[in-house]
């Protein structure tokens, strides 16, 4: 289990709220991620668009991120 920290996947969910990561699930266009960018644990939307991955906040305050050469395409 994780604490979020952050309010990029506001309302949906919520800073300081427990999430329960489950390791064995493959991520899928939809769900709710948490992935590691540069060092960092970040909770988004995962995406696929046109080989690329789009991880997308839900608060549209918030920036998505994308990463054009998934290394676990």
């Amino acid at each position: 289990m994780i604490r979020l920290r952050g309010d990029s996947i506001e309302p949906r969910i919520q800073g300081g709220d427990l999430l329960l990561v489950d390791y064995s699930k493959e991520p899928r266009p939809g769900h709710i991620v948490i992935t590691l960018i540069n060092s960092e644990a970040v909770v988004k939307k995962y995406l696929r668009q046109k080989g690329r991955v789009i991880l997308r906040s839900t608060n549209p305050k918030c920036s998505d991120s994308e990463i054009a050469n998934p290394t676990n395409s």
